[in-house]
């Protein structure tokens, strides 16, 4: 008989999925923490900042935004599982400084399976 690893019970359907992600921060607080932040939420795997003109030049003595490209874990719904990692930053996880968190659903794509 074949022995059952935990590592494989837990690891069974998991996909990944990348996805840009729009953020909006606040002028008063440090990007580079609030992209650590999102690093730290519950199924995201890699956040890579874009550099993008056009965002930057919507910068204010308010806030600024980011484009991220994030990839993450998906066991079901892509599109339903980076809404609970969006409202986990907002609620359980709440990142200070993170204003929005605009996931662009139609640039989801699935990267690998395990």
């Amino acid at each position: 008989m074949d022995k059952v690893k935990l590592s494989n019970i837990l690891l069974e359907g998991v996909s990944l999925f990348e996805i840009q992600v729009i953020i909006k921060t606040d002028y008063n607080y440090n990007r580079v923490e609030i992209y650590n932040m999102i690093r730290a939420l519950k199924g995201v795997v890699v956040v890579t900042v874009e550099q993008n003109s056009y965002l930057d030049s919507r910068r204010t003595n308010l806030h600024e935004y980011s484009l991220l490209h994030m990839k993450y874990i998906s066991t079901k719904d892509p599109s339903s599982d980076i809404r609970k990692i969006q409202l986990d930053s907002k609620t359980s996880n709440k990142i200070r400084g993170l204003l929005q968190f605009i996931p662009r659903l139609k640039t989801i794509r699935k990267v690998g399976s395990y």
